[in-house]
């Protein structure tokens, strides 16, 4: 829902950016969605690119370095995690660029996100999104820290013994 509207912002803000089709279709799906009435979709695009594509929709650019993991877990999780960033970033410090650092060691995949907006303000409450993500996480085996100041970054490490 919250992509929606972020979605509908952009299109406000920048109608020569986005095709209104495929925003109608957007509001058309969340509606029967909410009725409870949608089907859910065949899973075939590539989670890390179906979540940059959702990114670019709202206007932010995503940069991953790094080599993206093979495994699914994993990147459910990224996807998960750059949806959930990549709205933060617009809807609480006006970014338009998600960085991505991905590490992989015999023990660990780690991702670490920032983006090119405003620093928080205090600490980050993780209602909503975060706090799911962190579910998410943690439910694979993993952490996921969120540093605010002197800017805001959100760790994930997933060990590599436990994710299949």
């Amino acid at each position: 829902m919250g992509g929606v509207l972020l979605s509908g912002k952009y299109y406000l803000d920048h109608p020569e950016n986005m095709n209104e089709e495929e925003l109608l279709r957007m509001l058309e799906f969340n509606s029967y969605f909410l009725l409870g009435e949608a089907e859910q979709p065949e899973r075939t695009a590539d989670p890390i690119q179906e979540a940059i594509r959702k990114a670019k929709k709202i206007g932010v650019c995503v940069e991953i370095s790094g080599e993206i993991p093979r495994n699914q877990t994993v990147r459910d999780l990224l996807d998960q995690a750059i949806d959930q960033c990549s709205a933060n970033a617009v809807r609480h410090a006006g970014g338009d660029r998600l960085l991505i650092h991905m590490e992989e060691t015999a023990d660990h995949v780690t991702a670490v996100f920032s983006n090119n907006g405003r620093a928080p303000e205090g600490p980050i409450t993780e209602t909503g999104g975060l706090f799911v993500l962190r579910k998410a996480v943690e439910d694979a085996g993993g952490t996921m820290t969120v540093q605010s100041q002197p800017t805001f970054l959100l760790t994930i490490s997933v060990p590599n013994n436990l994710i299949q």
